[in-house]
């Protein structure tokens, strides 16, 4: 869905009225037009968090269904420019998709280079390199179809509306009212915080 600024501000001033936070002591002396802004500008650090750490289940990934070439079994796909985080990559012959890829900083980046340790159709592996490019390891075909299942960066539309997933609505509010009390130096914003991530089902390392 497409929420506009305006009613997300409203929002999570909502909850800071549902808190009790009307007499706190930093908003006597704040300007309304300052604390929208503030609210305004965390909006988009907001949804990067969400899409990173959200329940797959409460996202909406984007999906792009393409024909690639293979080059010594191993397809090289450039991601895309808004690319934040992979959901599950398949190339047409492998037996199941994978929903967890080796990132280049991992030690099992290296064995995805040996031919005994490197992924197979029945055992199939995806690398996310430096470059912001996708290895899939490995096809036996030259020519295979890719699907490719992603979370992209939100960006607000020409009326500065934002694509957030209806499911983490709230969870966002909650999360860009504790940004902002954070801002403010209130001892409210953990709290709020760990709300938020309760509600988009985050798992924290």
């Amino acid at each position: 869905m497409q929420y506009k600024s305006v009613d997300i501000v409203a929002d999570v001033k909502v909850c800071f009225d549902e808190i009790g936070l009307n007499d706190a002591e930093f908003l006597k002396g704040t300007d309304n037009a300052e604390m929208d802004t503030i609210i305004t500008s965390k909006i988009g650090d907001a949804l990067r968090f969400v899409g990173l750490h959200a329940d797959v289940g409460y996202l909406e990934p984007t999906v792009k269904e393409e024909s690639v070439t293979a080059e010594n079994g191993v397809v090289d796909y450039k991601l895309p420019d808004d690319f934040l985080r992979m959901i599950y990559a398949r190339l047409s012959d492998w037996m199941f998709a994978v929903t967890e890829p080796i990132f280049y900083t991992e030690k099992e980046y290296a064995t995805l280079k040996n031919p005994i340790t490197t992924g197979y159709p029945d055992n199939p592996k995806v690398a996310i390199t430096a470059d912001k490019h996708l290895e899939l390891y490995t096809t036996k075909r030259s020519d295979v179809k890719l699907s490719f299942g992603y979370i992209g960066e939100a960006k607000p539309n020409n009326n500065n509306e934002w694509p957030i997933p209806e499911k983490v609505y709230r969870g966002v509010v909650y999360y860009i009212a504790g940004l902002t009390l954070l801002t403010y130096k209130d001892q409210h914003a953990d709290s709020l915080i760990n709300i938020a991530l309760q509600m988009i089902g985050a798992k924290m390392n």
